[in-house]
């Protein structure tokens, strides 16, 4: 098992944000979080990563077979459970090309993730302040970054937002890729169904979650059924196609 999370509740500087988080990672794959704003679902990720102020209780949280209360943020990352942030940090007066060097020093990556270098258009990017990029540059980056650090469980947080369409088929590839090609396994927040139904396509999604009303859980659904549930029927539809299961 990967990364488990049971009966946990994630906590934001002393408010409870979501109180039941029912979440597995076992296999290589995508799995996706869907919900409304204000869900849970970026808190559950930096939770997840442990960043300052974020807290998972209570229950369960495993990585790897280790309690993540015993891991902070750097040492979450190095076992590789790494975050892609939803609003990446404008780092200016910093190039590109001497944030990859550093992290290359770490993980010696770069040379066997070429590809995403290619596939993203980073190669353009790389003498570019950090501080310069736009939006859809930044989402662009922040895969490759996180790609870099050799995770074995990547958090992706809407890195289809802002991205240009002529862009998301990249995008899809590379997730796809780094599935089958490198065995991440991906915990991916979109508010993009078509982007998610590029990856449905690509059949590398493994479950799909729904953040509603303080819980976290698996819809139970298969992939396709689940976004023709949402589209038909909004989240209100799909939470109730999910209790519906829970109480079989």
């Amino acid at each position: 098992m990967l990364l488990e999370v049971h009966r946990a509740k994630v906590d934001v500087d002393g408010k409870t944000v979501l109180a039941n988080v029912e979440f597995v990672v076992k296999d290589p794959g995508v799995y996706v979080i869907l919900g409304p704003n204000g869900s849970g679902k970026t808190s559950f990720l930096s939770a997840l990563a442990g960043r300052p102020g974020y807290r998972l209780l209570g229950g369960i949280a495993r990585f790897k077979g280790v309690d993540l209360s015993e891991l902070g943020l750097l040492d979450r990352a190095r076992r590789g459970l790494v975050l892609g942030y939803q609003i990446p940090p404008r780092l200016r007066g910093v190039r590109l090309v001497d944030l990859v060097n550093e992290i290359d020093k770490v993980y010696m990556s770069k040379r066997e993730f070429e590809w995403i270098e290619e596939r993203l258009g980073i190669k353009k990017l790389m003498y570019r302040d950090l501080g310069s990029l736009s939006g859809g540059e930044r989402r662009r980056v922040e895969v490759y970054l996180v790609m870099l650090q050799r995770p074995s469980v990547a958090l992706l947080d809407e890195p289809d937002s802002g991205v240009d369409v002529d862009w998301l088929d990249r995008l899809a590839e590379v997730i796809e890729w780094a599935v089958r090609a490198k065995n991440i396994s991906i915990v991916l927040v979109s508010h993009t169904t078509g982007f998610i139904w590029r990856l449905v396509g690509m059949n590398i999604i493994r479950e799909i979650y729904l953040a509603w009303g303080g819980s976290l859980t698996s819809t139970g659904l298969e992939p396709e059924d689940a976004l023709r549930v949402l589209r038909k029927e909004g989240f209100s539809g799909l939470a109730q196609r999910v209790q519906a299961q829970c109480s079989i």
